[in-house]
């Protein structure tokens, strides 16, 4: 969890991050959504907040599709941009349980829906293709406080995802690395995550 620092004594900002191999993996996760529903309960119920944000590897893809909250805001706030824009224009099953998943606890992507990234960058690059996998939610209560999202860029020869969202008037940069040559107890091609503040 991050607390933000504020003056209103606002409760604490939580940030989640999540990976999940693909489903031909045997270290695919089919029960992370269910997983998922139980850390969103915990957090509100427990921690008292629904300050969420959630950022990582879905190995899902969303298209162009949208969450019914960022509708609802767009519809409240009389603006007429409810389309996401995405460069990736698939949806895949685990797409559609991420949308099920985002609706349910009124989350909104940032990829494609905010600031700096209205075009939608791929995310994931290798020889085989393009996509937008790697995905960042936030929870209505703390979207109108991100400044920006940016998709700063892949670096090339490794699928090393750079996301960086300004908010609280910081920089935060999450470096979401895959990695197969590791020792440790993780297991191999998992992702390593490192939080910067700035």
């Amino acid at each position: 969890s991050i607390d933000s620092e504020n003056k209103n004594n606002e409760p604490p900002l939580i940030l989640a991050i999540v990976y999940n191999p693909p489903n031909s993996s045997k270290y695919y996760n089919k029960d992370l959504f269910n997983e998922m529903d139980n850390l969103i309960e915990y957090i509100r119920n427990n921690l008292k907040t629904d300050r969420i944000l959630i950022i990582g590897d879905f190995n899902a893809r969303i298209g162009t599709k949208n969450t019914n909250t960022i509708n609802n805001l767009n519809n409240t706030l009389n603006e007429n941009n409810c389309i996401r824009n995405s460069m990736d224009i698939i949806v895949n099953n685990e797409g559609k349980k991420l949308l099920e998943f985002c609706n349910k606890y009124n989350l909104i992507i940032l990829n494609g829906n905010h600031w700096e990234d209205e075009s939608g960058q791929y995310t994931f690059t290798n020889k085989l293709g393009r996509s937008v996998i790697d995905i960042a939610l936030c929870s209505e209560e703390i979207y109108a406080e991100i400044n920006s999202f940016q998709i700063c860029g892949i670096i090339k020869a490794s699928p090393f995802l750079i996301e960086q969202l300004q908010a609280y008037g910081k920089k935060c940069k999450i470096w979401c690395e895959h990695f197969n040559n590791l020792l440790s107890s993780t297991q191999k091609g998992q992702q390593r995550v490192v939080l910067c503040e700035r």
